[in-house]
């Protein structure tokens, strides 16, 4: 398709508007959005719109200049319309403006001449493949991302034997997530549990030009693009989970560190999944050294008023700290079959550059949650009516190396003849670290999460965190619960941590099941046996 581009911040001609921005995307994308022509796909004649949120390539002869999404149709044939700022990043070289069209619109020059050398321009060219999927090579080679082309768009698209969890990296020129990718593509351990998806722009080039050029907002991606789209639609293909790395500067305060957001099961106000970004949020936290959060007061406005050693940055999952990407749209988790995305949003100061590392035990940590969601068990055992309460133990610290998780994974089924409430604990007293003296175990730490199996009308199986946190021994072995808060701080909680009991409670005639996953560390690190109590509670 090529069409005069005009880029313009006034009401379009043939409407009674500007550029639009699609239901549930954020006003910035209005600049990543354009109104294209309608197309004979069909060949009978009658003009076709290109669906809304349809990704199409820019190109200038063979250079790819940028990407737009398809917003609604042209009230002209013959043009294409952008946003002012849409068409200076995505469509503009230095010769297209005629000295005296900067005014109401940018157009591209009418005769398509430089003025000031008189050569021929490229025109501007809009590129989409067949069924509306964009003309990307998709390919399971990890380092086609960097080594395909430089005018081309290479979807990294590498599942596995049994895929559950979707890890993806929408905007590889976000500082930071390049690393992060690489640092779990290449790490050892063989998972047939997972898939990776990336869109890689110009050899995933990491510059700001490359965000202003080809950044699509999260709520568009989806169908335009070939891997991606097989787990859409069907309902039957999507993922139990599935986790999208990003990274945010001027847009969110630099104090968040990481944000954990994402949707909340179909239903925004019922904050279903917090619990489970809170978990999350607390094994990034406890992977993070102290020291790598503070910040200097005086490079943050926010801090001026700060001591030094009192202006840090936080691990979140609060509602509003940053991008929350509960959206319905947003392809993290328009891909889950329990709407249940995870959408990462990481400052880029914190994981790139000199703190690259940080963005690794990012990734680590955030994989290891799921590792531990998709493994065998290390242990097995069964409630019924005639059995109260049964006692997990480790024998050992083998349950951290065996697998690649780094817990140890206790599933528990419960089974009931009469409605009973079913609440699973590490014992208090310091019985979750087994025989904490004698393991010298002081002043260790552990981290416990409890979860119940979901199962899909499309019969996909996820496990739902229902509770947990931290537990820090002190010098005599005595455990202290905590929690992170919405203010990315560790909080005590008194009488222990447990599940909700409606989280907990078990039908009458019916069977439910459950896993624990128990991680316990002494101060330099080594694993310490655990033991694991589920009771009964009438």
């Amino acid at each position: 398709m090529t069409k005069n581009i005009v880029g313009t911040d006034g009401t379009v001609p043939g409407t009674n508007g500007s550029i639009p921005v699609l239901p549930g995307d954020p006003n910035s994308s209005q600049h990543e959005n354009c109104l294209v022509p309608k197309v004979d796909f069909t060949g009978d004649g009658v003009l076709d719109d290109i669906p809304p949120r349809t990704q199409m390539l820019i190109y200038r002869g063979a250079t790819l200049r940028g990407i737009c999404t398809v917003a609604g149709s042209s009230p002209d044939n013959n043009k294409i319309f952008m946003t002012k700022q849409g068409f200076t990043n995505r469509v503009d070289i230095d010769a297209d403006m005629e000295p005296d069209k900067s005014g109401e619109e940018f157009v591209l020059d009418d005769d398509g001449v430089n003025t000031e050398t008189g050569t021929t321009l490229e025109p501007a060219e809009l590129r989409v493949g067949s069924s509306f999927r964009l003309p990307v090579e998709s390919t399971a080679d990890s380092a086609k991302l960097t080594t395909g082309s430089a005018n081309s768009v290479i979807e990294l698209y590498k599942t596995q034997a049994a895929p559950k969890v979707l890890y993806a990296w929408p905007h590889l020129m976000e500082n930071g997530t390049y690393a992060q990718f690489e640092a779990l593509d290449k790490a050892p351990g063989t998972r047939n549990w997972e898939t990776f998806w990336a869109a890689s722009f110009n050899n995933a080039g990491r510059h700001q030009y490359e965000f202003e050029r080809f950044h699509i907002t999260s709520t568009n991606l989806g169908t335009s693009w070939p891997g991606l789209a097989k787990h859409i639609n069907p309902a039957s293909a999507r993922f139990p989970y599935a986790v999208s790395f990003h990274t945010h500067g001027r847009s969110c305060s630099s104090r968040v560190a990481v944000r954990v957001g994402g949707q909340n099961g179909g239903d925004a106000g019922s904050q279903r999944e917090r619990v489970m970004h809170q978990g999350i949020a607390e094994i990034i936290r406890m992977a993070i050294p102290d020291d790598a959060l503070t910040l200097d007061p005086q490079q943050v406005d926010e801090c001026k008023d700060l001591e030094p050693g009192e202006c840090k940055r936080r691990i979140t999952f609060a509602t509003g700290d940053c991008f929350n990407g509960g959206e319905e749209g947003n392809f993290v988790n328009a891909v889950t079959a329990f709407d249940n995305g995870i959408q990462l949003e990481q400052h880029f100061g914190f994981i790139s550059g000199s703190a690259q590392g940080n963005g690794t035990i990012v990734a680590q940590a955030v994989r290891s949650v799921f590792d531990c969601l998709a493994e065998e068990p290390d242990a097995s055992l069964a409630i019924t009516g005639s059995i109260p309460a049964v006692k997990a133990f480790s024998s050992g610290t083998t349950y951290a190396t065996n697998g690649l998780c780094p817990g140890f994974i206790f599933d528990l089924s419960v089974s009931t003849f009469s409605p009973y409430q079913y609440a699973m604990a590490q014992i208090m007293e310091g019985a979750a670290i087994q025989k904490c003296a004698e393991n010298k175990g002081e002043n260790g730490v552990a981290h416990v999460d409890y979860y119940r199996l979901e199962v899909a009308a499309t019969g996909q199986k996820r496990w739902r965190r229902i509770g947990g946190g931290r537990i820090d021994y002190d010098n005599a072995c005595k455990p202290g619960m905590k929690v992170l808060n919405l203010e990315g701080e560790w909080e005590a909680v008194a009488g222990g941590l447990f599940p909700q009991s409606s989280d907990a409670l078990v039908p009458n005639h019916a069977t439910a099941s459950f896993r624990t996953v128990m991680r316990a560390y002494r101060q330099d690190g080594t694993p310490l046996p655990v033991e694991v109590l589920a009771i009964r509670v009438p």
